[in-house]
């Protein structure tokens, strides 16, 4: 818990620092795939999509605070659904006429829902929100780099996990140390609205 108060106050203090610039905003759409381990017969498959604010800070260093939605099958028939933001600093490097772009910062994602797609030991399928596995909160780091081409934008990020993932209270066999590494890969268009 004192995890994830520290991540919501740095993300906070983030986001404020929006209103302390007004050089070369722009607006950065993306969509792809999301996949997340845990071990080799624990892995995920999905789809995010993400929406992310870039402006300037100093130099090529930039603040892009982001939301995202991704859906994911987990296991026996489970999907997941989850909101995501991110607190992202990088850095900008020219390579001839593509940019590289290097970044990290902290996420927290949030449950929206958990559904059932099959039967499985006599359950019906269905919302699960009478017994939910998965933590309704959860705290990551993410790394990733990026490379950009006439506002194209093709990003790669893993995200290590600072919290488990399952309800250790309710599952207290090994599983309770489920910790998932979750990893993206998204193409996107940067609109520029500022400068």
């Amino acid at each position: 818990m004192k995890t994830i108060k520290l991540l919501v106050f740095c993300m906070t203090l983030l986001y404020s620092s929006l209103a302390l610039s007004a050089r070369d905003y722009s607006l950065i759409l993306s969509g792809g795939y999301t996949g997340s381990h845990h071990n080799s017969d624990d892995k995920t498959n999905g789809a995010i999509a993400e929406l992310a604010f870039q402006m300037p800070v100093y130099n090529r260093i930039y603040f892009s605070p982001a939301t995202a939605f991704d859906m994911r099958y987990m296991q026996m028939g489970q999907w997941l659904g989850e909101f995501s933001l991110r607190a992202i600093g990088g850095y900008t490097l020219p390579v001839s006429k593509v940019a590289l772009n290097i970044f990290t910062g902290p996420r927290m994602d949030v449950k929206a829902f958990e559904y059932t797609s099959e039967v499985w030991y006599g359950d019906l399928p269905g919302y699960d929100s009478s017994d939910p596995h998965y933590n309704r909160v959860n705290a990551y780091w993410l790394f990733g780099i990026g490379f950009e081409f006439r506002d194209i934008v093709l990003k790669g990020s893993y995200s290590l996990p600072l919290t488990r993932y399952v309800k250790p209270f309710k599952y207290p066999s090994e599983e309770c140390h489920k910790r998932l590494h979750i990893f993206e890969v998204t193409l996107g268009y940067r609109f520029r609205i500022g400068k």
